[in-house]
C-alpha cells in the first residue's frame, strides 16, 4: 500500500479558515476557594505510590500558593515532561492553572479557532480529574468556547514562518496566517503552551513546478511536502517547508501535517523521538478522513500478517524498503492515535522524553502502566480491532 491510498478528502477538522475578529464579554476568573480545590491546613498524606513528591512539583504548589498561575503550570508541566509524579491535589492545581490560561487568552480576545478547538480538548481532559471545583470552571469556559466558535475568532500574528515563491499575495498570506495558527494550536495539543519564539523563522516555499524542485534537488517524496530542518549542536538553525502550491490538499493536509512535523523538532532538538512518533503525531493533525484512512488499514494489514510486531518496529531506525512504507505510516499513526486516546497528548510528549533515558518497556509502564512492548501491542491490537 502507498502512502495516501484509500485516502478521501472532506471537511477539515482543524476548521482551517481565516477567521474573523470577534467581541466577547470578559469574565474574571478567581482562585477557586479551599473548600473545591485548595487542600486543608494540614495537607493529605502521599499515596503509597508517590512517596516523594518531585522539586519541580513543590515549586509548583508554592507558585499556585502565591496566585503565580503561569509559573505554576510551567513548573507542573516540566515535572510530568521529565515523568516525575504529582499528587492528587497537584494535579487538580495543575488542571486549575490549565483552565485559567484558557481564560486568559478568552479575556485577551486572542483565541484563534484551532486554539478553540486545542482548548475544547484540553478541558476535555481536564475535566477526567472529576473535581467539582474544576467542572464549575470548566463549563464556564466551553460556554464562551461554545461562543466564540459561533463568532469568530480572532487570527494569530507573529512572525514564526517567511513566504516563498507564492502566485499571488493573498495565498502568501493566507499560508502564513494559517501556518501560524497551526504552529500555535500544536504547541498547546503536545506541550500545553504557546510555545517558544523561533529565532530561525520557518520558509514556506509554494512551488508551482513541484517535481521539477524534487529532480532538480535530487529529492524523492511520496508526499506534496518536504521539510529541510538543520541542527548544530541541538540548535535548529535551519527550517523550510516546500510544498506543491497545485495540489487540492496542499492547506488542508499538508501544511498542517509539516507545521506539526516543525513544532516536534523544536520540542525535542536536544534529542529527535523516532520517525513513526513524529510521523504519527504529524498525521493526527490532518483532516479526520485522512486520519481514518491510516486507522482502517492496520486491520487489514493485520489480516494480510504485514504489521511489523511492535518490539521490531520500535526498533527501527530508518524508513523501511519501499513496498513497505505504507504499512509504516499505518502503524505508526495507529500507534500513536492508540496512545493519545489513553492519556491524552501531553502525555504521550512525556512517554517519548522518558523512553530514550529508561527504555520503552519502563516509560511505558510509567506513564501507561503497561508492564512490557507485548502488552502493548495485544491492547493495542484489540483497540484496532474495535474490542474492548
Amino acid at each position: 500500500m502507498e502512502v495516501g491510498e484509500s485516502m478521501v478528502s472532506v471537511a477539515n477538522i482543524l476548521c482551517l479558515i481565516l477567521p474573523c475578529a470577534l467581541q466577547i464579554q470578559y469574565v474574571q476568573f478567581p482562585a477557586p476557594s479551599n473548600s473545591n480545590l485548595i487542600p486543608p491546613a494540614v495537607p493529605p498524606a502521599p499515596s503509597p505510590l508517590v512517596s516523594q513528591v518531585s522539586q519541580l512539583a513543590k515549586l509548583g504548589s508554592v507558585s499556585f500558593e502565591a496566585k503565580d498561575y503561569q509559573k505554576a503550570q510551567e513548573y507542573f508541566q516540566q515535572a510530568k515532561s521529565v515523568g516525575e509524579p504529582l499528587t492528587s491535589i497537584q494535579e487538580q492545581q495543575w488542571g486549575y492553572c490549565r483552565l485559567n490560561a484558557i481564560a486568559t487568552c478568552l479575556n485577551a480576545g486572542t483565541c484563534t479557532e484551532m486554539k478553540r478547538q486545542m482548548f475544547l480538548e484540553e478541558i476535555s481532559e481536564i475535566r477526567k480529574l472529576q473535581s467539582p471545583g474544576l467542572d464549575k470552571f470548566s463549563a464556564i469556559l466551553v460556554n464562551h468556547l461554545q461562543e466564540t466558535g459561533e463568532k469568530g475568532s480572532i487570527s494569530a500574528s507573529k512572525n514564526s514562518f517567511q513566504i516563498s515563491l507564492a502566485k499571488d499575495p493573498h495565498s502568501g498570506e493566507y499560508a502564513k496566517a494559517l501556518a501560524e495558527e497551526i504552529r500555535a494550536a500544536m504547541y498547546l495539543r503536545w506541550a500545553g503552551s504557546t510555545g517558544t519564539t523561533w529565532d530561525v523563522p520557518c520558509q514556506i516555499f509554494l512551488h508551482e513546478n513541484y517535481q521539477a524542485w524534487l529532480e532538480k534537488q535530487q529529492k524523492t517524496a511520496t508526499a506534496s511536502g518536504y521539510v529541510v530542518v538543520e541542527l548544530n549542536a541541538q540548535k535548529i538553525v535551519q527550517r523550510q517547508i516546500h510544498l506543491d502550491a497545485n495540489d487540492p490538499k496542499v492547506f488542508e493536509k499538508h501544511l498542517p501535517h509539516f507545521v506539526t512535523q516543525m513544532v516536534v523538532t523544536d520540542l525535542f532538538s536536544e534529542q529527535l523521538p523516532p520517525r513513526w512518533a513524529i510521523i504519527g503525531m504529524a498525521s493526527l493533525s490532518e483532516p479526520k478522513t485522512e486520519l481514518a484512512g491510516y486507522l482502517q488499514a492496520v486491520p487489514n494489514l493485520l489480516k494480510q500478517r504485514k504489521l511489523y510486531t511492535l518490539e521490531a518496529f520500535l526498533a527501527m531506525d530508518n524508513f523501511p524498503e519501499k513496498n513497505e512504507t505504507g504499512t509504516y505510516f499505518a502503524e505508526g499513526v495507529s500507534l500513536v492515535h492508540y496512545l493519545v486516546q489513553q492519556h491524552g497528548a501531553k502525555a504521550f510528549t512525556a512517554f517519548l522524553r522518558e523512553a530514550p533515558r529508561r527504555g520503552f518497556s519502563s516509560a511505558l509502564k510509567s506513564h501507561y502502566q503497561i508492564e512490557t512492548v507485548q502488552e502493548l501491542q495485544q491492547e493495542w491490537l484489540r483497540y484496532c480491532l474495535g474490542k474492548k
